[in-house]
Parts: structure tokens; C-alpha cells; sequence
């Protein structure tokens, strides 16, 4: 491949490294670079004024962030935290939030011949940024800033 093919195609061609999460068995990712790292999560409840989907707040020590249900958030079933639910603590357009999950399955690699724009992904609620088909079945890559600006989730919730 020439340089000018290689700029040309430039991000398109790199693997991009995900990180893995499921929701009631279906899998979902993040890029890695909007996580800052992972925790299991502990008992919370709903907050009063808050959206459906904001379950709670918690002190990381350097302040209090937002917990967004992912449930409620890609509309799986309600139901209490789990001893090994995880929140994916996560960082995008200068805001902390905490995304309760079922489980962390881990970090991959997201193979540019393996991946599927947006566009070609079925129809998925909330829209996603892509899909990336790999052992196991797909998995659904979501863009952090889109998934957190579709309800209006910031820092002031």
C-alpha cells in the first residue's frame, strides 16, 4: 500500500480497541479511549427530578458523577443491582458519568474488515455508531457523546 492509499483509508484501516459490555445477553462497546476504568457496582436508587435513566450519583473522590442506568437506557427490563454489576466509568466531551451495566466482558479489537458502518447495522435503539461481528456474534459499538446526548444526560443530573 502506498502512503497516499494508507492516509487515504488512515482511521478506517486501524483497529480500534473496544471495550465489551453485556446488557441482558446482548453485547455492546465502547471505544477504550472514553473509558477510564471499571468498578463494581453497589446498591442505589432512583433520584427524585431525575431522568428515567440517571439511577444515582456516586463520590469518586474527585466529586459526585451521574449513574446511568444502561437498562433503561437500550430499554431492557428493569430490575435491583446485582452483587457483580458493573459501572464503566467513562469520560467524554469534558463529563464523568458511570454506566451501570450487567457485566464487563473484557477489551477487543475491532478488525477494520470485521466492522459495519452504521449504516448497514439493523435498526437498533439507541442508534449506534456501528457494529463489529466477531466470535461469538455481533457486538454493537456505540459513540459515548451520542448515547449520552440523546436524553439530555450531563453533568448537571
Amino acid at each position: 500500500m502506498s502512503a497516499e492509499q494508507h492516509m487515504a483509508t488512515g482511521d478506517e484501516a486501524r483497529e480500534r480497541p473496544l471495550v465489551v459490555f453485556s446488557l441482558e445477553g446482548q453485547r455492546y462497546a465502547l471505544p477504550l479511549a472514553c473509558v477510564l476504568r471499571s468498578i463494581l457496582a453497589a446498591a442505589m436508587s432512583q433520584r427524585p427530578g431525575a431522568p428515567a435513566t440517571v439511577r444515582d450519583r456516586i463520590n469518586l473522590g474527585t466529586g459526585s458523577v451521574p449513574v446511568i442506568d444502561m437498562r433503561r437506557r437500550f430499554n431492557h427490563p428493569a430490575r435491583h443491582v446485582r452483587l457483580f454489576d458493573h459501572l464503566l466509568i467513562t469520560s467524554t466531551g469534558g463529563r464523568t458519568v458511570a454506566l451501570l451495566v450487567d457485566d464487563i466482558l473484557g477489551i477487543v479489537e475491532a478488525p477494520p474488515a470485521r466492522r459495519a458502518p452504521a449504516a448497514t447495522v439493523p435498526a437498533h435503539r439507541p442508534p449506534v455508531d456501528g457494529a463489529v461481528q466477531l466470535e461469538g456474534g455481533l457486538i454493537f459499538i456505540h459513540d459515548l457523546e451520542c448515547l449520552l446526548a440523546a436524553e439530555g444526560e450531563g453533568p448537571g443530573h
